[in-house]
């Protein structure tokens, strides 16, 4: 009877609302070289996407903003090697999240991202045990005999379930909150709030507030029965974060920022980088086909940011800062522009998920990455405007 049920809940759900929740867990595994799981299945759904709609709906803002990238790019040829993969690779997946356009209904989305979900906090659970009570570090619950994005040794004194790293796990989180609070599942949402707490993401908690206080405020979402329980919650969910010991780490990266934390990097390293340099850089770009590659430049004194080309997380910088050191202020007006088509378009009780995933650019890398596929085929299931173009194939 079980096995019938979940049956049943499933054999609606396209390809891509089984896809894309699960997206992000296996594209951390590597199959040969640097090709991933996740690349590789996004390959074969788009080569048989293609064959079986012979369309595309492009999503013209996108289109803008990735062409202007690219001429950018190739402009830049005649200064420095450009990484030609990882181009083709940004191409395959531009290509998909075209593909997926409008092919994903948010409430089959929502059974499938729970169900993961349910995994996944059940994971938090079991290595917050070891991390709160008995102080041992975790390293990722894998699920393939593969090598990941982190060393097999890396470990953290911070749960992080199904993924190499916390934040991550936070940010994959963030949706399944945005859709339960949506839905009015209190509950629910209470629970996936108090897990995104575990894994102390300080991104991932910010997000949380942002997410929690507009359905306080906006009215026509909940009923004053609703809202008055959401603020109850709140304050015990606030109450125990800064009361109970589990969550001081986490309360200590959002107060005490300090110039060699991770937080430090995440958020400011690279703004500190665009500002120091050079005022044509800021307009078009660093001459470099990476922040790594101008870090190990001379044009950046190492010792002045107080770290080393062996530090953790080297040429690690947030979306926004990479996009200004990458491309410039010109550059990076398409891309916030970008996401302002996007929130423009979206009926209003979804703009709150595109400003959240606009937030997610200040404090994480999320520049036409995985995270980014996960997040744009979502918001595009959002969009209901005319700034599509199909083309048959």
């Amino acid at each position: 009877m079980k096995k019938s049920i979940i049956k049943f809940k499933f054999e609606h759900s396209n390809l891509f609302e089984l896809f894309i929740p699960i997206y992000l867990i296996i594209n951390q595994y590597y199959i040969f070289g640097q090709v991933t799981l996740g690349f590789v299945c996004i390959v074969i759904i788009t080569i048989v996407e293609l064959f079986k709609t012979q369309e595309l709906k492009i999503y013209k803002p996108l289109l803008l903003t990735i062409s202007l990238f690219l001429l950018h790019d190739i402009i830049k040829i005649f200064f420095v090697d450009i990484n030609i993969n990882l181009w083709l690779q940004r191409i395959v997946f531009i290509l998909f999240i075209f593909i997926s356009a409008r092919k994903v209904d948010e409430n089959h989305l929502y059974k499938v991202w729970s169900y993961v979900g349910f995994a996944i906090m059940l994971g938090l659970l079991y290595q917050s045990y070891f991390v709160y009570f008995r102080h041992e570090p975790v390293q990722i619950i894998k699920i393939f005999p593969l090598p990941t994005d982190v060393a097999e040794e890396t470990s953290y004194l911070r749960p992080h379930s199904f993924f190499c790293e916390p934040a991550v796990c936070a940010i994959w989180l963030i949706p399944l909150l945005f859709m339960s609070l949506k839905r009015r599942k209190i509950f629910f949402s209470s629970i996936i709030t108090l897990e995104i707490l575990l894994t102390t993401s300080s991104t991932g908690i910010i997000i949380c507030g942002v997410l929690w206080l507009y359905y306080v405020i906006r009215k026509e979402n909940y009923s004053k029965k609703n809202r008055v329980a959401i603020i109850i919650i709140l304050i015990i969910i606030i109450s125990l974060f800064f009361s109970v010991d589990l969550f001081k780490s986490a309360l200590q990266k959002i107060m005490n920022i300090r110039s060699d934390s991770s937080s430090f990097v995440r958020l400011f390293f690279g703004f500190l980088l665009f500002i120091n340099c050079k005022m044509m850089w800021k307009l078009f770009g660093i001459p470099f086909a990476s922040v790594a590659e101008y870090l190990l430049s001379d044009n950046v004194s190492l010792a002045m940011f107080n770290i080393t080309e062996t530090s953790k997380a080297f040429g690690y910088v947030n979306s926004l800062s990479q996009s200004l050191l990458l491309y410039g202020i010109i550059g990076t007006f398409f891309y916030i522009m970008l996401y302002y088509y996007v929130w423009k378009n979206a009926v209003s009780e979804n703009k709150i998920f595109v400003f959240i995933c606009f937030l997610s650019i200040f404090g994480q890398s999320v520049f036409f990455n995985a995270i980014f596929i996960m997040q744009f085929v979502f918001i595009l299931s959002l969009d209901h405007s005319n700034n599509y173009m199909r083309i048959k194939l």
